[in-house]
């Protein structure tokens, strides 16, 4: 299965129970239990956790949080990759299709983790290897994709969006508009 831009969404379920999300400053939020992402082998490298909910955050938008459910102090800042490169796309193994349990592409929403750096110019995000989540279910997983890079520079790509959108609504002034 392939998932582009085009294909995959978020949907709302039905609520479910709250859970509480810890937080380090001692502000709790309250989720409901449907917006717990479950990764039935956990992260690699972090597979002890396996319940992670995602935050949004005005102050850090268009980045979002993966928190851990389940080690206290473990998160990740996400990033949707699409937003940051037009031509990405994500393969699926029948493999992956399966413990997703994932019908269609529209079920899929996919971020990147990102890891971010002292000096905002050097952050990346993980284009190989992408969290996919069946928003059905909201089994996830992360898969690894070739020919993408570990390290995709975010700040590089976003200048290059915003070059190309200048260059193409740029209008010459000597041009006579109406």
């Amino acid at each position: 299965m392939k998932l582009e831009a085009s294909q995959t969404n978020v949907r709302s379920r039905d609520a479910g129970q709250a859970v509480i999300v810890p937080s380090a400053n001692s502000v709790s939020r309250v989720v409901t239990e449907d917006l717990v992402f479950f990764f039935p082998d956990g992260i690699p490298a972090f597979e002890d956790s396996k319940r992670f909910v995602l935050l949004n955050d005005d102050d850090i938008a268009p980045f979002v949080y993966l928190k851990s459910l389940d080690v206290e102090h473990l998160g990740f800042v996400c990033l949707d990759p699409f937003l940051v490169c037009s031509r990405y796309s994500v393969k699926l193994s029948g493999h992956d299709v399966v413990q997703l349990q994932l019908k269609r592409p529209g079920q899929a929403f996919v971020i990147c983790l990102v890891t971010v750096a002292k000096d905002p110019t050097d952050t990346t995000a993980n284009l190989m290897a992408p969290v996919v989540v069946n928003v059905a279910n909201c089994r996830a997983r992360q898969v690894i994709q070739e020919g993408y890079p570990v390290r995709f520079r975010v700040w590089e790509a976003v200048t290059r969006q915003e070059e190309a959108f200048r260059s193409l609504t740029n209008v010459d002034s000597d041009t006579e508009v109406g």
